[in-house]
């Protein structure tokens, strides 16, 4: 799936995007949450 698409069906922006990709850690628990949801994934929290 395109960066635009994928940004697009989350509501995040592709600046956003990039930056997740990246391993900033600026972005939002739930715009994660979000991006994970279009991708069909899941992320869970555990204790370390």
């Amino acid at each position: 799936m395109p960066q635009e698409e994928l940004a697009a069906l989350s509501g995040v922006s592709e600046r956003t995007l990039r930056d997740f990709e990246r391993g900033k850690l600026s972005i939002s628990l739930q715009k994660a949450l979000d991006i994970a949801e279009v991708l069909g994934l899941e992320l869970k929290l555990v204790e370390a």
